[in-house]
C-alpha cells in the first residue's frame, strides 16, 4: 500500500539560545552567588535577585511552552483523525478475525479431546479399569499434537496403572493402600503412606498398652500383690491362692479389665478380713526344696575349679507355694533360670 501519510515541512523554531545561554553565565557569574554570603545586612537585597532571577526563567520558560503547544497542535490533531479513520478500523477487523479463528480451533481441539477422551474410556473398559479419570492423566491437547500421539499416551497410562495394581497386588495391606492408590494414582505414596499409618497406629496401641499394664500392675501392688517372675503371676502376700496372671493383665480388654478387677477387689477383702479376724497363725506349708543345714568340720581351703554348666529344659507343676519355692530354691542356689 502506497504511503498515504507523510510530513511535508519540518517545524522551524526561530532562537539564539548558544547567545542567550552565554549572556545568562554572564550575568550570574556578575552577580556572584557563589561568594554571597547571607547576613542581616544582605539578605534582603539576595531574596530581591532570587525573585528577579525567578521572574527572568519563568519568562523563558513560558517562550518554549508557548513553541512545544504550537508545534503539538498540529500533531494532536492529526493524530484524533487517525485512530478514527484509520487504526480503528484495522483494529475491529482484525478482533474479528481473532474472535473467529479462535472459535474454530477451539471447536477443533474440543473434537480432539472428546476423540481422545473417548477413546480413553473404551480402554479402561476393555482392562476392567474402573476408578481413573480422564481429568486424572492431565492431558493438555493442542492442535499441533496428532490423536495418535495422545492415544499412545492413553496406552501408556494404562499400561502404568496396570503394573501399580500388580505391585499393590503384592503388599500385605492390598485394601488399604488400594484405597490410597485411587486418590493420587501413585502406588509409591500410597504404599509409603499407609505403612507409616500402620506404624504409628502399631506404636501408639505399644504405648496405650504399656500404659494400660503398668497403671493395673500399679494397682495389683497397691493390693499388696507381689509380682513372682517364675510363674509369672501377682500373688497376694497374705493370701498365695488369690493370684493375676501377667498375661491377663497385659491382654485384658478395658471391660474384661474392670469386671476381673472388681472380682479381684472383692476377693482381697475377703481374704484380708479373714486375715485379720484369725486368732491363729496360718500353718507354713514346708518348703520341700530347702536343704538342711549341715555343719562340716573346717577344712583348709582349697583351690576352688570353675564347674561344668549344663542346660536342662523342663516344665514344672505345682501349688502357688510350690513354685514360689521353687523359685526361692533356686535364686539361693545361683541356679539361672527363664521362663519359656
Amino acid at each position: 500500500m502506497k504511503n498515504q501519510i507523510e510530513l511535508t515541512q519540518r517545524p522551524i523554531i526561530k532562537h539564539d539560545l548558544i547567545a542567550v545561554g552565554a549572556s545568562v553565565s554572564a550575568r550570574i557569574e556578575q552577580l556572584n552567588v557563589e561568594n554571597l554570603v547571607a547576613t542581616h545586612e544582605t539578605i534582603k537585597s539576595m531574596k530581591d535577585l532570587r525573585a528577579t532571577l525567578n521572574k527572568e526563567a519563568k519568562e523563558f520558560e513560558a517562550q518554549r511552552k508557548a513553541v512545544k503547544e504550537a508545534v503539538n497542535t498540529p500533531y494532536s490533531e492529526f493524530e484524533e483523525v487517525y485512530k478514527v479513520e484509520v487504526k480503528e478500523k484495522y483494529t475491529d477487523a482484525v478482533n474479528v478475525l481473532k474472535d473467529k479463528i479462535g472459535a474454530f480451533e477451539i471447536r477443533i481441539k474440543e473434537e480432539k479431546q472428546a476423540n481422545i477422551e473417548r477413546y480413553f474410556q473404551e480402554l479402561c473398559q476393555v482392562e476392567k479399569i474402573d476408578f481413573v479419570k480422564f481429568s486424572q492423566v492431565n492431558l493438555k491437547i493442542d492442535l499441533s499434537t496428532s490423536e495418535k500421539k495422545y492415544k499412545e499416551f492413553c496406552n501408556e497410562y494404562i499400561v502404568k496403572v496396570q503394573d501399580d495394581i500388580r505391585l499393590i497386588e503384592s503388599d500385605p495391606n492390598q485394601a488399604e493402600v488400594m484405597a490410597e492408590y485411587k486418590k493420587t494414582l501413585n502406588a509409591s505414596k500410597a504404599i509409603t503412606d499407609v505403612r507409616a499409618r500402620k506404624e504409628a497406629e502399631k506404636q501408639e496401641k505399644a504405648r496405650i498398652l504399656a500404659k494400660r499394664t503398668q497403671d493395673r500392675e500399679n494397682m495389683l501392688r497397691k493390693w499388696n500383690m507381689n509380682y513372682h517372675d517364675m510363674t509369672r503371676c501377682f500373688v497376694l502376700a497374705i493370701d498365695d491362692t488369690i493370684t493375676v496372671k501377667q498375661s491377663h493383665v497385659e491382654t485384658y480388654e478395658n471391660k474384661d479389665g474392670i469386671d476381673e478387677c472388681a472380682v479381684l477387689e472383692l476377693r482381697i477383702k475377703e481374704a484380708e478380713a479373714k486375715f485379720n479376724n484369725s486368732q491363729m497363725k496360718p500353718e507354713q506349708e514346708p518348703n520341700q526344696f530347702t536343704r538342711p543345714e549341715v555343719k562340716k568340720p573346717l577344712e583348709a581351703p582349697k583351690e576352688v575349679k570353675e564347674e561344668e554348666v549344663f542346660n536342662a529344659v523342663f516344665e514344672v507343676e505345682g501349688s502357688m507355694a510350690q513354685l514360689k519355692a521353687l523359685g526361692a530354691y533356686m535364686k539361693e542356689q545361683g541356679i539361672k533360670y527363664k521362663n519359656i
